[in-house]
């Protein structure tokens, strides 16, 4: 006895040929794989613009902290146009140097109190008073949760190495 067929003919056609089903998987997938690749391009391209700006940031950061003058406008400028030259945006970069001092409990990143010696900006706009007490909390903040900073090396045994 033969098992009885149920359902209308074009279902028990549709279920018995599978002839058409890779080319509906395909429609399915192709978009779904676009998608995936065109993320993956974007993710990889801003981790790898973070990476260039972090390290442009790093040169002028070292650059400033060899400064032995004050910075005025033309030094904002030129490390603005190397910073802009380094990380391949040009002149849609802006530069801010803020300079803090430490007044009081220096050693305790907790009570720790930072004052705005000076702040300046060519394509951003410098730092105010109240800008810098949020910035110290947050930075005391940070420092407090972080693992310590490695010690500072005495400048005559930090300038005895070669260059």
């Amino acid at each position: 006895m033969r098992p009885r067929r149920r359902g209308p003919p074009l279902l028990r056609r549709a279920r018995a040929e599978d002839c058409g089903s890779q080319s509906v998987e395909l429609l399915i997938m192709v978009p779904i794989l676009f998608w995936a690749l065109f993320a993956l391009y974007a993710f990889t391209d801003a981790v790898r613009t973070r990476a260039v700006v972090t390290d442009a940031t790093a040169v002028i950061a070292d650059a400033l902290s060899r400064r032995t003058e004050p910075i005025d406008a033309a030094d904002l400028a030129g490390l603005r146009a190397a910073a802009g030259q380094l990380s391949g945006f040009g002149g849609a970069l802006g530069l801010r140097v803020t300079q803090l001092r430490c007044v009081e409990a220096c050693e305790d990143a907790a009570r720790r109190d930072l004052r705005g010696i000076f702040s300046r900006g060519d394509g951003m706009a410098p730092l105010g008073d109240g800008d810098f007490a949020a910035r110290a909390a947050r930075a005391a903040t940070a420092s407090s949760s972080s693992r310590p900073a490695p010690p500072i090396s005495p400048l005559s045994a930090a300038s005895s190495g070669t260059r």
